[in-house]
């Protein structure tokens, strides 16, 4: 004798939300799962500039409206944020320490690791998630290749160049999560 019948299979699946419709060849059940919500979307944002992380916070929330943004002005912060979890999306600049004037020194301990850096670490921990590198240091010869590098192969790095506009951001995000809500 069977446990159960499907008579109380039925009635088990229709109580968990499945939607259930026998199948007319052979008499099976066949279980479609009812749409179940999706996590909200998770952006990590490391850059030294807090107005720049408003800005950019603000036109993604315009466009995604159910996302959360993690943001950080030190990149050592960035990081361990990072080890903890991971996002659908990182973005970073490159200079997270560029203060004119500054030792090294004196620039991480207040900003801790720069764009590079965090980009070496995700390379090495073989991240699957993208990598949006948001920098007005792109415009100088060297430096989006030097960043390419420290990416490796496997890294899924994008740059867009500061100053940028709304419509450049989300032609990026979109590359990833599809074009959003429209505002």
């Amino acid at each position: 004798a069977m446990p159960w019948t499907i008579h109380a299979i039925t009635n088990t699946l229709e109580a968990a939300g499945l939607n259930i419709a026998p199948h007319a060849a052979e008499g099976r059940v066949a279980v479609e799962l009812a749409p179940r919500k999706t996590r909200p979307l998770r952006i990590v944002h490391v850059d030294d500039e807090g107005w720049l992380l408003e800005i950019a916070s603000q036109l993604i929330r315009k466009r995604y409206k159910d996302v959360i943004i993690d943001t950080f002005q030190n990149g050592d912060k960035g990081w361990k944020e990072l080890s903890r979890a991971d996002p659908d999306l990182v973005i970073t600049d490159l200079l997270n320490n560029n203060v004119p004037g500054r030792t090294p020194e004196a620039a991480r301990s207040s900003y801790g690791m720069t764009g590079y850096q965090l980009i070496s670490h995700l390379a090495r921990r073989d991240v699957k998630y993208p990598v949006l590198v948001l920098s007005g240091s792109l415009a100088k010869e060297g430096y989006e290749g030097r960043a390419r590098e420290y990416a490796g192969p496997n890294l899924n790095v994008s740059f867009l160049q500061k100053p940028f506009t709304p419509e450049q951001l989300y032609a990026e995000l979109s590359k990833h999560f599809g074009p959003g809500d429209e505002p």
